[in-house]
């Protein structure tokens, strides 16, 4: 993922959101280490994918946004029901890949690419 240019102003804010990163890392750990791990945190994984895409969007992480904004969508659909198998399997694969998506951000952005 190219990082994007932050201004020095916003580099600050930059670090603190991919710093916060490993705080969502933790919930989408809990909710994909097991199904049922994951209806129980629906809630908690679609806010935390709201956050992430709001603070990815303003920097211009549109990788990052488009598959949050995937995973959060979904899961509003739902309604507060509990997911189909195949819905949950979808959610799973978003999470993922946001998941894959920060860590590869934060790994480029810690080993001192900006």
């Amino acid at each position: 993922m190219a990082l994007p240019e932050i201004p020095p102003v916003l580099q600050k804010a930059f670090m603190l959101f991919c710093d916060e990163f490993a705080q969502h890392e933790k919930i989408f750990t809990a909710a994909l280490n097991a199904p049922e791990q994951m209806t129980a945190l629906l809630e908690q994984v679609r806010q935390r994918l709201h956050t992430i895409r709001g603070g990815a969007g303003f920097f211009q992480l549109n990788e990052i946004v488009d598959s949050s904004k995937a995973g959060e969508l979904l899961i509003k659909s739902l309604g507060g029901a509990a997911p189909s198998p195949e819905q949950l399997q979808e959610i799973s694969g978003h999470v993922q890949k946001v998941l894959a998506l920060g860590r590869a951000l934060v790994a480029e952005v810690k080993g001192g690419a900006k």
